[in-house]
């Protein structure tokens, strides 16, 4: 039964996701074809007429095409770049005589839903409603983005109000940390971003608010489910993060369905544990209880090696998961 509600939903949400890929929601359905410029998806003199223009400096395909997807697309030769012998490989071709011609198709000219996450953020306590990032001067954050699907990335970047602060080139990484520590209190416009080799990115820009650490306890910094995407998809990995008192830390959850904590008959404490990170699905008795369930309600506390308690947070994880 889990499996088939999280299919069904799946099938639902996955149209909706195409629709806020970075790239238009047409990109993320058929495959491009390499050769076919004017998107028939069939290999005419039409196309190599196109590259010709494109070798001109004409443009030639719509305006939210990449510079490198029109280069991979007009390679009708394979040989990496796109050069005058692309279109005489189409005219030999269609002419039937001896060729370089390759062609092929390309399915992965877009970044997939991506997820962008901090040890900031306090995930949404209602349904659909996000979350807030409230972090400390001089406190370690890490900016997480996870690609789930879709071609692999080559770059990834963090930005603080509107300048790029790290700027790294990978070799086809689906995730990717960094950490940053801020030194003044204040409110900042971060982004992290994914950008895949044929240009297309996934980007998320959040206000993170920066505050002085208070004294003499600890306080739960961040509490988010990692492994979700932007459409709150993934499974229930929840990872807590801890600043101020004295560490170590340990954890205590409370797990409850229907945003009702005083229903203790219905929910599962699992006492103080030493783990900053739990699926809420895997302790004992959730299984049944909560996968019928549109969501899922987490109440976090923290305390120190000296006994000292945190406010409690309350954390919100949808019940669903794409296939993908």
């Amino acid at each position: 039964m889990k499996r088939m509600i999280k299919t069904t939903l799946a099938l639902l949400l996955c149209a909706v996701m195409l629709l806020s890929c970075t790239v238009p929601a047409g990109a993320a359905l058929p495959p491009l074809r390499v050769g076919d410029l004017d998107f028939d998806y069939d290999v005419t003199i039409l196309d190599a007429t196109l590259i010709q223009r494109r070798l001109a400096g004409f443009t030639v395909v719509d305006k939210w095409y990449t510079d490198e997807l029109v280069d991979a697309l007009c390679d009708a030769d394979g040989d990496g770049e796109p050069t005058i012998l692309d279109a005489t490989a189409i005219q030999r071709m269609l002419a039937e005589l001896p060729n370089r011609f390759v062609g092929g198709d390309i399915w992965d000219y877009y970044v997939g839903d991506a997820g962008h996450h901090s040890t900031a953020e306090i995930a949404g306590t209602e349904q659909w409603s996000g979350g807030s990032e409230v972090g400390y001067v001089g406190v370690p954050i890490e900016f997480l983005t996870r690609v789930r699907w879709g071609s692999d990335p080559r770059r990834y970047t963090l930005s603080i109000d509107g300048e790029i602060v790290e700027d790294v080139a990978v070799n086809g990484d689906r995730s990717h940390t960094f950490t940053y520590i801020f030194d003044e209190p204040g409110e900042y416009k971060v982004t992290t971003r994914a950008e895949c080799k044929y240009g297309a990115f996934s980007g998320y820009t959040r206000t993170v608010k920066i505050e002085k650490l208070p004294e003499g306890r600890p306080v739960i910094m961040g509490a988010a489910f990692f492994d979700q995407t932007h459409m709150d998809s993934g499974d229930g990995l929840l990872t807590v993060t801890a600043a101020g008192g004295t560490g170590p830390y340990e954890y205590r959850y409370y797990v409850y369905a229907d945003n009702k904590p005083d229903a203790e008959k219905d929910g599962l404490e699992t006492g103080y544990v030493a783990d900053n990170q739990i699926n809420v699905f895997t302790l004992s008795g959730t299984e049944q209880n909560y996968y019928m369930m549109p969501s899922v309600f987490v109440q976090i506390t923290v305390r120190d090696a000296e006994g000292k308690e945190s406010d409690p947070v309350k954390v919100c994880y949808q019940c669903y998961q794409l296939v993908a």
